[in-house]
């Protein structure tokens, strides 16, 4: 293959069967002509034309290249902006997530103790004094919603609240 500064190649084959070839890298373009019995200044005229029509389109293709590559960078810029929002949205939900997750476990955090207050007292045992006592349900209840009070105001003091 004989090349020149154009990306333009001839091959001659051993039938007198001659390939012309021109090559644009940049649009990844590939052109074939096959002259049989053709002279090279046949040959050499094709080429020439053909740099010519190329020549005559270049700026063509440079507008259009510049139109793709402009348009990609619009898409690029709205698909970062789309992330963007998409991030937000995402740490909104997740802020307001972990608020939902905060009061509920300030929640389980009071009645988890008066749960385990109430389930001792549920057991129905004999040797418990407080049982036998005239006011001892009372003083539970009032020993369990004293410690609903301190964990409440527990949790305010420490701004959970």
């Amino acid at each position: 293959m004989i090349t020149g500064k154009n990306h333009i190649g001839y091959q001659l084959s051993a039938t007198g069967t001659i390939k012309f070839k021109t090559v644009n890298p940049k649009l990844n373009a590939e052109t074939e002509w096959e002259f049989h019995e053709a002279s090279i200044d046949e040959v050499d005229e094709a080429a020439q034309l053909s740099s010519k029509a190329f020549e005559t389109y270049r700026n063509y293709f440079r507008d259009v290249h510049d139109h793709l590559i402009n348009q990609i960078e619009i898409m690029n810029s709205q698909r970062e902006a789309t992330n963007e929002f998409l991030n937000l949205y995402m740490s909104a939900m997740s802020n307001k997530m972990n608020e939902v997750m905060k009061f509920l476990t300030i929640f389980a955090s009071i009645f988890i103790p008066l749960t385990f207050i109430a389930g001792i007292y549920g057991m129905n045992f004999e040797i418990m004094p407080e049982l036998q006592w005239r006011y001892g349900y009372f003083v539970i209840c009032g020993a369990m919603l004293f410690l609903a009070i301190i964990l409440l105001i527990y949790f305010k003091r420490k701004k959970w609240l």
